[in-house]
């Protein structure tokens, strides 16, 4: 799906080294758009004796109701966050 922005984030890069600042867009930054980054944290429940105390959705909701974030939420599992 982001493939076709390729092209447009090579350019993005060489203009942005021509003038010294980081391009908006680069390959990179499309590249992790294109992969699952989803994390386990079954190491940290193990290691470490976590337990998550916050639901998913009820974090996202707060995360957007924090003034400066802008974001919204529409729809959520509920679940637990890691699970």
């Amino acid at each position: 799906m982001v493939a076709g922005f390729y092209p447009l984030a090579w350019a993005a890069e060489q203009v942005g080294a021509l003038l010294h600042v980081n391009p908006p867009i680069s390959r990179r930054t499309l590249a992790f758009f294109e992969n699952d980054n989803a994390f386990s944290i079954d190491a940290a429940r193990r290691q470490l004796g976590f337990d998550p105390r916050v639901r998913l959705l009820e974090g996202l909701r707060h995360v957007a109701q924090t003034p400066s974030s802008g974001a919204t939420v529409t729809s959520g599992e509920g679940r637990l966050i890691g699970s």
